[in-house]
């Protein structure tokens, strides 16, 4: 995907694939930067949570996030 896109460069040493950014690989990540600080990270800050509280609230969400996708897999399988 990310080859495709020509944001990274992949070549092989061996039997080792290397994978390099190329120049517009660190562009595309400003620009995910500061889309990612206005739609999350600024309405996050009007929350008034310290950061060891946003810590614990994204690792909470992980987790959950996780226990959601595995309990989809596992509904998938039945």
């Amino acid at each position: 995907m990310f080859d495709q896109r020509g944001l990274v460069k992949s070549t092989r040493a061996g039997k080792e694939k290397l994978i390099a950014a190329t120049g517009k690989g660190p562009q595309t990540c400003l620009k995910y930067r500061a889309v990612r600080e206005a739609l999350l990270v600024d309405p996050f800050r009007g929350l008034a949570l310290d950061r060891l509280a946003a810590s614990a609230v994204a690792a909470t969400l992980r987790a959950l996030s996780g226990h959601y996708d595995q309990a989809a897999r596992a509904a998938a399988s039945l």
